[in-house]
């Protein structure tokens, strides 16, 4: 995306369509979401893929959980689904707690920023906003 582009919800489905041939060939059984940007991703593939998806809210620094409708994964490949990482540390972590839930394999994808297996905006870095997002910090502040 070039400067002056709008980051939309449109532009974003665009990139989806774009991946979604590299995440279906991976052939995932289930989607994680991980907190608010996590699960709209996850919410998208899920309807495409039409694959359940389970939820975890997870902090960056220090990374740990704090919430979680994970469950058994065991013999699972997971697509765990993220806004972006703050740092590799969190993307490790994120992916040494869903093995330690029996997950076979995780394949981990991020909506902005290059910390994931794939990523919708690998050009954009993970504190850049969408238009929606923005809209919503206007509303928070």
């Amino acid at each position: 995306m070039g400067k002056g582009q709008k980051r939309t919800f449109e532009a974003l489905l665009e990139r989806v369509r774009l991946l979604l041939p590299l995440v279906r060939g991976w052939n995932p059984d289930c989607i994680v979401g991980v907190n608010a940007g996590g699960m709209l991703l996850a919410s998208v593939l899920s309807g495409i893929l039409e694959k359940e998806v389970r939820a975890l809210g997870l902090s960056t620094e220090p990374p740990e959980v704090l919430w979680e409708s994970v469950g058994d994964l065991s013999g699972k490949r997971v697509v765990a689904v993220v806004r972006s990482f703050a740092s590799e540390k969190e993307r490790e972590f994120l992916e040494r707690f869903l093995k330690g839930r029996g997950a076979l394999s995780v394949l981990t994808m991020v909506m902005v920023g290059k910390g994931g297996d794939y990523s919708c905006f690998p050009e954009l870095d993970g504190d850049e906003l969408f238009s929606w997002e923005e809209e919503c910090d206007l509303i928070n502040s």
